[in-house]
């Protein structure tokens, strides 16, 4: 598994992070040039997704930047919940709001994917430019998708890590 992970993302070496953005519990990652998205609305995507439906982390040095519980708290003060406050809101946590200013404050220098590192259980390290590493790590034993990754606006199969294995989908 730590092979085959580290050869197909291998293509994301020296690509851009150009976006995160999250549907209920799962967060997206674009990288690479924009491109039109084929399904849905007229939208611009990453040219490359990574879709996480596990535990994942940004960190740089000794300190996290987001992680995926971070959806779980409002944001602004996550010590203050607002009345009728919802998690999966757009834009209503903490993780959606530290998301967006990361990539906002790289607009102009975005963070460059440097290298893919894997381990065998489905574990990923993406190490980017600026000291930033975007950690992934499934976190339970149920035998369920923990991430995909494929090329945005195509027809090519998804790479999806499953604890059990990798599947072409």
């Amino acid at each position: 598994m730590k092979e085959q992970i580290e050869i197909t993302l291998s293509v994301l070496i020296g690509q851009p992070l150009v976006s995160a953005v999250r549907a209920a519990n799962m967060q997206m990652f674009g990288f690479g040039k924009w491109v039109n998205a084929t399904h849905g609305e007229d939208r611009k995507v990453g040219e490359y997704a990574l879709h996480l439906q596990c535990a994942w982390r940004i960190v740089k040095s000794n300190r996290i930047l987001v992680a995926q519980r971070d959806m779980y708290y409002a944001s602004g003060d996550c010590n203050e919940e607002p009345e009728g406050w919802e998690w999966d809101k757009a834009g209503a946590n903490r993780c959606d709001e530290r998301t967006k200013q990361l990539i906002a404050e790289h607009v102009d220098g975005p963070l460059v994917v440097e290298s893919v590192e894997a381990d065998y259980v489905g574990s990923l390290r993406l190490v980017f430019s600026k000291g930033v590493m975007l950690e992934v790590f499934p976190d339970d034993s149920l035998g369920e998708e923990h991430w995909r990754f494929f090329k945005s606006a195509t027809e090519d199969k998804h790479f999806v890590v499953y604890d059990e294995g990798i599947e072409s989908k």
